[in-house]
This record gives structure tokens, sequence and C-alpha cells, in this order.
């Protein structure tokens, strides 16, 4: 007998999952993949994802959110890497990804 699971997978904040066309986010790629693998092989699988996000799992939790990437005022936030930003946008990186966080611990 095969015991299914019940499983949370957080994606970062920055981009829906899969990212805009125009982008290659390998951890959002990876961890769709991931969550879509074991939901056919019949695990419940929640999504904790930015909205817009649409993948094949039991259920994409997006707590109202919208991706980083869309909010005005963080163009090209999102594209760049934490060591070539300030403190204050590093602060919205951790507040969206925390936030998708608290939602999976509720």
């Amino acid at each position: 007998m095969t015991r299914k699971l019940k499983i949370g997978i957080v994606s970062a904040g920055r981009f829906t999952v899969p990212p805009p066309k125009n982008l290659i986010f390998a951890s959002s790629d990876i961890a769709q993949a991931i969550g879509e693998g074991l939901t056919a092989k019949g695990h419940k699988v929640f999504f904790f994802a930015p909205e817009g996000s649409k993948m094949k799992v039991t259920e994409v939790i997006t707590g109202g959110l919208p991706p980083l990437h869309g909010i005005s005022g963080s163009e090209g936030l999102a594209e760049m890497h934490t060591a070539t930003i300030g403190e204050e946008q590093i602060a919205k990186f951790f507040l969206w990804d925390q936030y998708l966080i608290s939602l999976m611990y509720e």
C-alpha cells in the first residue's frame, strides 16, 4: 500500500509560476516540476505562489499577493541580483517570500 502525502511547496514571490515568457527563473521551474510530478503520483500538493500562478497541483494558494515583478515602482527589481540593490529593496524580496511562508504555516 502506497501512502499518499499532503505537501506544501512555497515559491519565491518575485514571479508567477511559471514565470513570464521573457524570463528564466529556475527555482520556480524546478518547484513546479516537483509539485506537478507529486500531484500526478496521487499526493495532495498545495503550492504557495503569487497571483496569476497556474499549475497542475491540488491547489494554488496566493493569499491575494501579486507578483513582485508586477508592482508599480519595482520595475527591474525582481530581475536584479540582491548584491546589486539596496537594503530597502532586499527587504521587499523577503517580505513577499515571508508572506507566502506565513500562509503555509496557517
